[in-house]
């Protein structure tokens, strides 16, 4: 909201500047500190590899008032030091993105919160200067990206992880079976029955990292990834020891102490997959039973019945999966690696059919690019030219092999279409024709040059038609 707004423990300023009809306000008191609250969305747009974002100055200024000062309000001061914090602020952080557009460029809006330092001292000597003393020993001022600009960066990063996960969900077989938790392993249970209202000297009850006791967490021998899973059972405690009305509460500190415990025990399982869990299952529950009884805790038995975790969380671990296990056979992932260029070169080949252009053409386009990137010359040393870049992209030697490169840089890059010519108006009484299309033209697909309408070779080449 742009305009000026007093609260509580402060004046917080916010906006352009003071709005019209304000009321006298509070008259200066000589020697009294006067504290305003620096907050907008006034600021500077940055321009990155991360985004553009709004930087915004942001801090607290403590002032004093003497006597002889032009203000005769605490109002006039409050407004005055926002008018000069705003435009200085802006000044500073235009003046750094232009000094320095390479820094900005990588690092965006943290080049100038870099040096959000320097700003305090001028907009404080700017106060000074107009008879406002500045307590600088409590006043600050930084640099912060702006609460809207923040928003939009959080909902585009939002946007970027749900657009991720579609693209491994496609790869992976498709998303329905990632909206729902992934079962690494399930054995049927005995229901619990439930707390006896009378003496007992065992109860069987039931705990679960699911129902929010705790989040357990395991890290993936092959793929390093450390997961979450929700586990559940039940446990079999001695109960002797306690009176019934006891009972509900002993249980559910006891199953916070099963969670807990199958925690540690899980830190320890580092040559585990996580998607293999179910086959130490049995195993971890006489862990934990042995550990909990050597804790003196009345745990007599636990038994492990559903181990699960977030179907998307099963879905990058997948991911993760697939490409370790490429790095881990180079041949396979050589053998990906082709498949992905020859797929990515026959639809360049068809997007150049669709546009009329023949290989050469396209290609001659296409070095036309490479040269802004390279210059004239490719690392290798060879010329960028259409026929090169066939050749280094690995195209078909049909394409390229002994094509006159010169010849092939001459082509034009894209075929011309004939001037459309006025059709006469037919008679009245005769039926119109529907006016021809002009030929179009065809080019030689050795070395590129124009063919003739008529005959059965290039008249530059002498490739047969």
């Amino acid at each position: 909201m742009d305009g000026w707004n007093q609260n509580q423990g402060g004046n917080n300023m916010q906006g352009a500047g003071m709005p019209q009809g304000m009321p006298q306000g509070t008259p200066i008191t000589p020697g009294k500190t006067i504290t305003v609250k620096i907050k907008t969305e006034v600021g500077v747009e940055f321009t990155s590899m991360m985004g553009t974002k709004t930087c915004v100055p942001n801090g607290v200024i403590n002032v004093v008032v003497g006597e002889g000062s032009p203000f005769t309000t605490e109002q006039e001061v409050m407004g005055k030091i926002y008018q000069t914090v705003i435009p200085e602020a802006k000044a500073f952080m235009q003046r750094v993105k232009d000094e320095d557009p390479a820094k900005v460029s990588a690092l965006g809006i943290t080049a100038v919160m870099m040096r959000d330092k320097e700003l305090a001292p001028i907009v404080f000597s700017k106060l000074e200067a107009m008879g406002i003393q500045v307590r600088t020993d409590i006043s600050r001022i930084t640099l912060r990206e702006s609460e809207s600009s923040k928003a939009a960066s959080q909902q585009a990063e939002a946007a970027q992880r749900s657009a991720a996960e579609a693209s491994m969900a496609r790869q992976l077989g498709g998303a329905e079976q990632y909206e729902k938790p992934y079962v690494i392993f399930e054995r049927a249970l005995a229901p619990v029955a439930p707390v006896p209202a009378t003496k007992v000297d065992r109860i069987t009850a039931a705990f679960s990292s699911a129902a929010g006791t705790a989040k357990l967490a395991m890290r993936d021998a092959n793929t390093k990834m450390t997961c979450n899973i929700d586990m559940s059972g039940t446990f079999t405690a001695d109960m002797s020891k306690f009176e019934p009305d006891y009972y509900a509460n002993k249980l559910s500190m006891m199953a916070e102490m099963v969670v807990m415990n199958i925690n540690m025990q899980l830190m320890d399982l580092r040559d585990v997959n996580v998607l293999e869990l179910g086959s130490k299952a049995e195993e971890l529950a006489q862990k934990v039973s042995q550990a909990l009884r050597d804790s003196g805790e009345n745990v007599l038995e636990v038994t492990i019945g559903r181990i699960t975790m977030d179907g998307k969380e099963k879905m990058r671990l997948d991911h993760t999966a697939q490409k370790a296990e490429m790095v881990r056979d180079p041949q396979k992932l050589q053998e990906q690696m082709m498949a992905a260029m020859e797929a990515a070169r026959q639809q360049q080949l068809a997007t150049w059919k669709a546009q009329g252009l023949t290989p050469l053409q396209g290609a001659a386009i296409e070095a036309e690019k490479a040269k802004k990137m390279f210059g004239p010359k490719y690392p290798d040393g060879s010329d960028v030219n259409a026929v090169n870049f066939l050749k280094n992209s690995g195209y078909p030697k049909e394409l390229w092999e002994g094509v006159d490169a010169g010849a092939a840089a001459a082509a034009p890059a894209v075929p011309q279409t004939a001037p459309a010519v006025p059709q006469a108006q037919a008679p009245q009484g005769v039926p119109a024709q529907a006016p021809q299309a002009a030929p179009r033209p065809k080019f030689c697909m050795n070395c590129g040059k124009p063919l003739p309408p008529t005959g059965a070779f290039c008249q530059e080449c002498g490739t047969r038609i």
